[in-house]
């Protein structure tokens, strides 16, 4: 335990920025599997549907929503923008 208040300080700013980028290479590591899958599958369209239905439901909500049908590039890009 640090007995400074400065040293006590950074220790809690260096556990929060720990957590987050965990979460955030645990995100990226996810995301290089299914781009992986999104890309060896040789239906596209189909291997897109699945990883967004799997991964942003909200999202797909949204797009159907406003009626517009993602293509696969936007899908790999609203993958990869999370």
């Amino acid at each position: 335990m640090p007995n400074i208040d400065s040293a006590a300080k950074r220790l809690r700013q260096n556990v929060k920025r720990q957590r987050f980028n965990r979460m955030r290479k645990s995100r990226v590591k996810t995301a290089e599997v299914n781009l992986t899958y999104i890309l060896a599958n040789k239906d596209n369209e189909t291997a897109v549907a699945e990883f967004l239905a799997a991964f942003f439901p909200a999202d797909v909500k949204k797009a159907k929503e406003a009626g517009k049908a993602l293509t696969g590039k936007e899908a790999v890009d609203l993958a990869l923008s999370k």
